[in-house]
């Protein structure tokens, strides 16, 4: 019984060792540590609450695993959070606190991603939409257009990236061939937008027109 037990027990180890070695890269955790380089501007473009007067900073983190010599990593850009509006809006209208590119969840997936060998980043998009207008018509068509210029601002990180594979010597060791943009919340809105519009035609569409837009 003695050495049945043993030989469990050696069986047990082995195959322990042997998941251990078995990790796979970008499914699991092969990374211990992550390198965060924060406030980044990937761009700037003109802004909701100035009446569009003003150019505002688009501004990201980028997460890379530490000690990772890889130069064709995939990159994955995430959207945060907070219904196109600013913490103190969303905290005053319903109730609910976010904190943009550096709200818990979005952190979290960052890092998660990095560790697993990604080139992760959450960025900040544009926000602003007339929440409160009283008529439905101008809460549609304004928080339509704010979808939009989220997902111009999505797009406009792919190029910085792709910029900087193509003239800073790929500092960030990515493949541009393995770009992703997801989200949370409605970041994910600003994502599907962003990888499902590219027609310039369909933004001739009327919920797409303003004047000051």
């Amino acid at each position: 019984m003695k050495k049945i037990l043993q030989t469990l027990m050696v069986v047990m180890l082995v195959s322990c060792a042997i998941a251990t070695q078995a990790q796979v890269r970008y499914l699991d955790e092969v990374f211990n540590d992550v390198q965060v380089d924060t406030s980044i501007i990937y761009g700037e473009n003109y802004e909701f609450f100035t009446g569009f007067a003003q150019l505002k900073p688009l501004i990201m983190d980028v997460y890379t695993p530490v000690d990772d010599t890889a130069t064709n990593r995939p990159l994955v850009l995430l959207s945060h959070n907070g219904s196109f509006l600013p913490e103190a809006l969303t905290t005053a209208l319903i109730g609910l606190c976010f904190n943009g590119r550096k709200d818990s969840s979005i952190v979290e997936l960052c890092k998660r991603f990095a560790k697993r060998g990604y080139v992760a980043v959450s960025f900040d998009y544009r926000l602003g939409w007339s929440a409160t207008a009283s008529d439905q018509i101008t809460r549609t068509k304004t928080i339509i257009q704010a979808v939009y210029r989220a997902a111009q601002d999505a797009k406009n990180a792919v190029r910085y990236f792709k910029n900087d594979f193509a003239n800073n010597s790929n500092s960030y060791g990515i493949d541009t061939g393995k770009i992703v943009i997801g989200g949370s919340n409605s970041g994910a809105y600003a994502a599907l937008a962003a990888s499902a519009l590219n027609d310039t035609n369909e933004l001739k569409g009327i919920k797409f027109v303003d004047i000051n837009g």
